[in-house]
């Protein structure tokens, strides 16, 4: 940042009186701590004994540390090295809450930053957290009072001079505390902050904005209660919990909101605010989403809530054993109106299988654990879903994280609106799922009512997942006997112990001749397999990967040259494997229907990857879209491609983030030019967390548009 906009407030030297904190003291307490609580094990008084090493750690955590981290964080202060000073600051407020020196240090740091509103919210925290006694605490309050003071200033000549039909655009990308500042500017802007409904239709409000300012919970007091549609209460699980938040929004009596989530982090006895929520907009409430509910909540909801559709319970508390003994909550006399039902945790104390009993229009039922030993209920589980849920059409259970199962849909808006086949249509016409996602090793439990649940959607059924099922075998079975006439996409599972059954894996493929989108992992997939999958008449995607698989190039020519209908190929190859690179593009190249291939590689950089000697066969292809990734990439190696491809549009260079020491660092200039040298292609680059888009616009300039993207590709060969 340029010095002329930093904060008068911030100041390198700020801070100093850290300097004066001894430890001298607290190291001879801790001398006379240890000697007594060895004493006490030896005189076998372990009573005692444990006591005192409880309070040596103490001692240990909120004095000696405490007071290292406050030296360390001003030390890289003075040197300039505000990000560390700061994670060593923060580090400090959340080892010990009540220690001002952490607040006061973060607060500078983060005025060196220029980071004011960040700053405030670090004063805010430490005025309420530190004890008002305490000889440091009036420099919180004074330092927060001055901050406040400039950011009013600061703020009041921001947008007030722009005319009124771009407000809208404006508005639209503010968050609530920054409306705040924008309604306390004048009374031109105050007015046209409270008569714009998008500014109340849906928001974020955490427990440290109701606690920022008066002016804040003033707003959300004078919000019109008919547009406040979506709302999202935060509970941060770094902060102290409080019942503010919701005691503040309880008392407002918002009563037409559809969207509900709420973090609870809350081990308060009195749980009425929470339920006050409820309560007001019980006859509008649609969807809720819970986080670490103890159930109060939620039986509440259920029992209040008539039109409540859609319930996403998230839990990630560590129970104790004496807890996970504890019998679950009862949940009051159903039946409940809930037609979609997700439940993401570690493990839950909730009484599942009553939830589910008494929720007989479920639609669809999402679950995702951690701990296996949710699984001895799973017979039941699948029993009851089995024969008292008719109306369910999504079923997903996955133990642990699992892989996104094809980003890519080869339903468009004309197969939706015409397609008998299409999930709308079969969810009116016949019972049965038409979604099933069964991913993780441990999923062994109700196989006998999962392979009912696949008999009964054999007509139904569109996309069925089994990415690191670990008893595929009893399902391909089922598969292959009953034949799946509906079935668009499947994901197969890995081979038992390493050995695959190709014969049973084609047999699968036979019976599901409407297959779309086939994802084949490491050490299932042979020739034979591949040529069952070039029988398919409407294959449009295939991924596999090479790892282990029993293909030769033979089995990969033949299957391109006999698949009429495939459009996109995903394949993760490497240098080891059986078919090389050159050879593998040679016979893609060949597919006349193929329009995009994402291409996984870890030697990029070596001889086997240069297309140069398939000049030919690439003038032939119909490539439009090429998606390279992994190590040693570089434009050079693209050189063949965009010179000879003459469908080709647009390329993608996807790197994974730890292998970037090894990457090609492609720099902005060398992309323009790149662009510049073929105008007709549009290149984006993926590296880290960052995708740069280089085109050529309108004028035939071109240009870079750099955005951060959420996540990462996942490599699985690399």
């Amino acid at each position: 940042m340029a010095q002329s906009t930093r904060s008068p407030l911030a100041d390198a030297d700020a801070n100093a009186h850290v300097l004066d904190r001894s430890f001298i003291q607290e190291l001879d307490q801790l001398k006379q701590l240890f000697t007594h609580g060895t004493e006490a094990v030896k005189a076998q008084d372990l009573e005692v004994a444990a006591a005192t090493f409880d309070r040596l750690q103490h001692c240990i955590q909120h004095g000696v540390l405490s007071t290292c981290l406050a030296m360390r964080s001003y030390t890289y202060q003075k040197r300039g090295s505000n990000n560390v000073a700061l994670k060593l600051s923060q580090a400090l407020t959340l080892r010990n809450v009540r220690d001002p020196d952490g607040y006061l240090l973060a607060a500078n740091q983060l005025l060196l930053q220029d980071n004011r509103s960040g700053a405030m919210r670090m004063l805010s925290t430490g005025i309420k957290r530190v004890p008002c006694d305490h000889p440091r605490h009036h420099i919180l309050v004074q330092l927060g009072q001055q901050l406040q003071q400039e950011i009013e200033q600061r703020n009041q000549t921001l947008l007030w001079l722009l005319p009124a039909e771009i407000l809208d655009g404006i508005l639209h990308h503010l968050f609530l505390e920054d409306l705040v500042i924008l309604a306390s500017t004048c009374k031109s802007w105050y007015k046209t902050v409270y008569e714009w409904p998008g500014t109340w239709r849906c928001f974020t409000v955490s427990h440290k904005d109701t606690a920022y300012k008066s002016s804040f919970r003033k707003l959300l007091a004078k919000a019109p209660k008919q547009h406040i549609r979506h709302l999202t209460l935060y509970q941060d699980m770094m902060e102290t919990p409080t019942m503010l938040m919701y005691e503040t929004i309880a008392g407002y009596r918002w009563n037409n909101i559809q969207y509900l989530s709420m973090s609870l982090l809350l081990d308060e006895e009195d749980m009425s605010a929470p339920l006050g929520i409820i309560t007001n907009t019980k006859n509008t409430l649609q969807e809720l989403k819970l986080r670490n509910d103890m159930g109060k909540v939620l039986n509440h909801a259920l029992k209040s809530c008539p039109n409540l559709r859609s319930l996403t319970l998230e839990d990630q508390i560590r129970y104790t054993e004496e807890e996970l003994n504890m019998p679950p909550l009862a949940l009051p006399p159903g039946p409940f109106p809930l037609k979609h039902l997700r439940i993401n945790c570690v493990y839950t104390t909730l009484n599942l299988l009553d939830l589910i009993r008494k929720s007989p229009h479920l639609e669809s039922f999402h679950l995702t654990y951690d701990d296996e030993t949710l699984e001895h209920f799973f017979d039941d589980l699948f029993r009851l879903i089995y024969y008292e849920l008719p109306a369910l059409r999504k079923l997903h259970v996955a133990h642990g994280s699992c892989k996104v199962f094809s980003s890519y849909s080869p339903f468009g808006d004309e197969y939706e609106a015409t397609s008998p086949h299409h999930p709308r249509r079969q969810q009116a016409t016949q019972p049965g799922l038409y979604n099933l996602v069964m991913t993780g090793n441990h999923l062994h439990a109700g196989s006998e009512k999962i392979d009912l649940l696949i008999r009964k959607s054999k007509a139904t059924l569109v996309n069925l997942d089994l990415d690191r099922h670990g008893y595929v075998t009893d399902i391909y079975n089922t598969i292959a006997s009953t034949g799946m006439t509906a079935l668009r996409k499947l994901g197969c599972g890995p081979a038992i112990d390493g050995t695959a059954d190709y014969a049973l894996l084609s047999s699968v493929i036979k019976a599901c001749p409407m297959l779309q989108d086939v994802y084949l992992p490491p050490l299932t997939v042979s020739d034979d397999v591949l040529a069952t999958l070039g029988q398919l008449q409407h294959l449009e995607k295939l991924a596999l990967s090479m790892e282990g698989n029993q293909i030769t190039a033979r089995g990969m020519k033949r299957f391109m040259k006999r698949t009429s209908s495939l459009v996109y190929l995903e394949v993760f190859i490497s240098k080891v494997d059986t078919v090389k690179m050159r050879a593998l593009i040679q016979y893609v190249l060949a597919c006349p229907s193929l329009r995009t291939l994402d291409i996984t590689y870890d030697g990029w950089h070596e001889k086997s990857a240069d297309m140069t000697p398939l000049s030919e066969e690439m003038q032939r292809s119909g490539l439009r879209k090429v998606i390279f990734s992994g190590r040693h990439q570089s434009l050079p190696m693209l050189m063949p491609w965009v010179a000879h491809l003459k469908e080709l549009r647009e390329i993608v260079i996807e790197e994974p983030p730890f292998f970037l020491d090894q990457s090609a660092l492609i720099s902005d200039q060398a992309m323009k030019n790149f662009v510049k040298s073929w105008p007709h292609l549009s290149v984006t680059h993926v590296q880290n967390v960052t995708k740069r888009v280089c085109r050529i616009n309108i004028d035939g300039v071109p240009t870079i548009k750099e955005t951060v993207i959420p996540g990462l590709k996942w490599f699985p060969t690399l």
